[in-house]
């Protein structure tokens, strides 16, 4: 079933927001990777346009000497691109 759509008094289409609780592991990337995709899915299938995620959910908290190596830092890069792939800037809408 479609969500329904929630509008402002002005007529705009709200900005729906859903909070992922996420419970990542401290240098398990892969699997904070799958945590997040899975939160994403949920909650546009339940109609949010952004999910919000807690800090540091693609290496886990906290990461301390882990983000001093350079090869953890290019896993957790490679991650998060392939979970938030970058695209257009959204023309504004008037």
């Amino acid at each position: 079933m479609p969500a329904p759509d929630h509008r402002h008094p002005d007529h705009r289409p709200a900005l729906r927001l859903a909070i992922a609780q996420l419970n990542p592991r401290l240098g398990e990337v892969e699997h904070n990777a799958m945590l997040i995709r899975a939160a994403r899915e949920q909650a546009a299938g339940q109609g949010a346009d952004v999910v919000v995620t807690p800090e540091f959910s693609i290496c886990g908290y906290p990461p301390e000497d882990l983000v001093r190596k350079p090869s953890f830092v290019a896993v957790c890069a490679r991650q998060r691109s392939a979970v938030w792939p970058r695209r257009p800037r959204m023309a504004a809408r008037r």
